[in-house]
């Protein structure tokens, strides 16, 4: 019996939900603000066992529960490992009595770690509930913990071929989903909220990139891990002889981190984490906003370099500033600067060759408004009402 649209209720199951402010936590934010109050609940875990609740401001409009997995920020270790895998089924069990309680209609997961995909596929098993699945990145094949890599594969294998729809977050993820398993997904970009005015923001644009003076800020935002390391020291030698050009750094990374591995200079100024509301005036002040992704022939980070699409990428369309890509030519985010014509590609790992490039964007205002016009056009792609609609009418929701 086919359950009316109106009675519907989805349990949205993800890590993500509990750190709002960050990369995919934002990505869900956004989108479940514009479902229908009500037709969702909310069953997460904390990632610190300290949290005790989602910040006020950062919640989404609807009832919260948590499962008693294990932090995924936790250091991981032999005893983590096979905690985490048995802390599912008591997850899951928890989970068939929100169902029963909250009359849940639909299962929707975001998988960013196993033990809760597993759990939203046993969730599904014995509720029959239909599942659907929304893969921000790889998930088998994106793991470099051992155990969670022999036990990704089959338990990929078992959700999509359970899930009734599949939602991924780019047209090369979308791509090796659709040869992987001889199905067909639904792309759904990442969302975002389009509330300033674009023609005021290509106003700006041309009254803010007067002719280049000798001084510029190039600036990151978002959380650096194993797949932008290499890049980011690569342009700190490219401009550690530039007089006036710095990189400025905004991440919830460590300093002393950014200094273990490398990404130091006179030029190289880090400020650390900066809130949600600050982050677009920060990307739009900026003269140019590097979007790297890394050069490691490493298998695993190849394969996510290949797919892998930012969450700080429509933020950066929506800048009014001209993006500069540092990735290799077969990475995702390269193929979509080009495409589109919205980002400046590097995709070579020379410090030299990104001093050129980096000269030339300064110096080249024709450039600079062609770039920031095409990133304009683009993000209308990623408006956040249009991918709403198409996650909600898969779910059946209109």
């Amino acid at each position: 019996m086919s359950v009316n649209i109106k009675t519907k209720k989805i349990l949205l199951v993800s890590h993500t939900i509990s750190r709002p402010a960050h990369g995919a936590g934002a990505i869900v934010k956004r989108l479940f603000e514009y479902f229908p109050k009500g037709s969702y609940i909310a069953f997460t875990s904390r990632y610190d066992r300290n949290d005790k609740i989602v910040q006020e401001k950062q919640k989404l409009f609807c009832r919260y529960y948590f499962a008693n997995l294990h932090s995924i920020l936790r250091s991981y270790t032999r005893r983590v490992a096979i905690i985490e895998w048995l802390e599912v089924l008591p997850a899951a069990l928890q989970g068939l009595n929100i169902i029963r309680k909250e009359k849940i209609s639909d299962i929707i997961v975001i998988p960013t770690c196993g033990n809760f995909l597993l759990t939203a596929y046993i969730m599904h098993l014995l509720s029959r509930k239909p599942l659907s699945i929304y893969f921000l990145d790889l998930f088998a094949g994106n793991k470099s913990i051992r155990l969670r890599q022999w036990l990704s594969v089959p338990v990929e294998y078992l959700v999509v071929y359970a899930s009734s729809n599949i939602f991924v977050m780019s047209e090369n993820l979308q791509e090796h989903y659709d040869k992987k398993y001889n199905i067909k997904t639904i792309l759904l970009p990442h969302p975002i909220n389009l509330s300033n005015n674009i023609k005021q923001t290509k106003d700006e644009n041309l009254t803010k990139r007067g002719k280049y003076d000798g001084s510029a800020n190039i600036v990151f935002t978002g959380h650096i891990y194993d797949c932008q390391i290499d890049c980011l020291q690569n342009l700190a030698k490219a401009i550690n002889h530039m007089n006036g050009v710095q990189l400025h750094i905004y991440t919830p990374r460590p300093k002393t981190h950014l200094d273990k591995v490398g990404v130091t200079g006179g030029n190289v100024i880090y400020y650390g984490f900066a809130e949600q509301t600050r982050i677009y005036d920060i990307q739009r002040n900026a003269d140019i906003l590097f979007l790297p992704h890394t050069f490691s022939l490493n298998p695993i980070l190849k394969n996510v370099t290949k797919t892998a699409s930012p969450a700080k990428l429509p933020e950066y369309l929506n800048s009014g500033t001209p993006i500069l890509v540092h990735a290799p030519e077969y990475a995702y985010i390269s193929w979509y600067a080009r495409k589109y014509g919205w980002g400046v590609v590097v995709d070579k790992p020379v410090p030299k060759l990104l001093k050129e490039v980096i000269l030339k964007l300064l110096c080249n205002k024709t450039l600079k408004e062609s770039l920031v016009e095409n990133a304009l056009n683009t993000v209308q792609m990623h408006e956040v009402s249009k991918v709403a609609n198409i996650l909600k009418k898969g779910l059946g929701l209109i």
